[in-house]
């Protein structure tokens, strides 16, 4: 090797790049990594090639980077976004050797190695996918209308809002239209299904929002009346953790006024009419078959 040659190892064949290169094309030069995705995967990978002699591209749909595990707190109100939120760009503005794209990915060619992009195509020496979890509605996307999931700052901002206007709608139907005590129990009824981390903390500070946080604010319901339902496919709720763990935490559940319901147990109903007096984007359209919890 010369001595004026720098020689890149990263998993792949060593290519010899000399001094003598022009500023201009000694980058384009270097092996190409594009990585998919912002998420935590995605920022491990391109700070792990912050010293490596390489050209990074890394896409994502949004422009910022989002902490996750808190996000059903920004959808409670217990956080602001910008708290579990940063700019992709400010992340990584003092590592020389990253691009930030934001666009979509729509299909890769492996053969001629190119990711296609809504706005084009950019070919790739190596790729890293770092996409994230997904949500799955079992074959049911139909059902994404009426439960949204929980995965970007767009959809806490969206669950929040029908979580208030659920308790909004319950006042109004109170003291302008006198409704019957069961039908107010009915829009005040949130349902979460799915019993992991997420639906564990969001059943959590649901009980802890209507039995706490909004005691006060509201003249002709009561709050704490709001039922709060947790189901579970699986025989107990977190199902990946130790089972003492879980036991603990379904007691936590029940002492804050939380329902669970677990497998096989109980089965979970999405109603898709749109319910007398209700917007089409209302929390409480499920319906529960109830049976003793296992």
């Amino acid at each position: 090797m010369q001595r004026n040659a720098i020689k890149v190892f990263i998993g792949f064949e060593g290519v010899a790049l000399h001094d003598s290169c022009t500023a201009s094309w000694v980058p384009l030069m270097l092996p190409h990594v594009v990585i998919v995705g912002g998420g935590f995967g995605g920022l491990a990978a391109v700070r792990a090639l912050r010293k490596a002699p390489v050209r990074v591209t890394l896409i994502d749909k949004r422009n910022y980077h989002l902490f996750r595990p808190m996000l059903y707190q920004v959808a409670t109100g217990l956080l602001s976004a910008d708290e579990i939120s940063g700019p992709l760009r400010s992340i990584f503005s003092h590592q020389e050797n990253v691009d930030v794209v934001l666009d979509e990915v729509t299909g890769i060619n492996s053969g001629r190695r190119i990711i296609h992009l809504t706005r084009g195509e950019l070919p790739y020496d190596f790729l890293i996918l770092a996409t994230g979890i997904q949500y799955n509605y079992f074959g049911h996307d139909e059902w994404r209308h009426f439960a949204p999931g929980l995965e970007s700052l767009d959809d806490a901002d969206l669950v929040r809002g029908r979580i208030l206007r659920a308790f909004e709608r319950a006042e109004e139907m109170a003291s302008i239209e006198h409704a019957s005590t069961e039908e107010i129990r009915r829009q005040l009824t949130f349902a979460l299904v799915g019993a992991g981390t997420v639906g564990v903390e969001m059943a959590s500070t649901l009980a802890e929002m209507s039995r706490m946080a909004l005691t006060h604010d509201f003249r002709h319901i009561d709050p704490k009346s709001a039922r709060i339902l947790l189901y579970e496919a699986g025989p107990r709720i977190l199902p990946t953790y130790p089972e003492h763990l879980s036991i603990k935490a379904q007691h936590h559940l029940e002492s804050l006024g939380v329902e669970i319901y677990t497998m096989p147990a109980s089965r979970v109903f999405l109603l898709s009419e749109r319910l007398p007096g209700q917007d089409s984007y209302s929390t409480t359209f499920r319906e529960e078959i109830k049976a003793p919890r296992q």
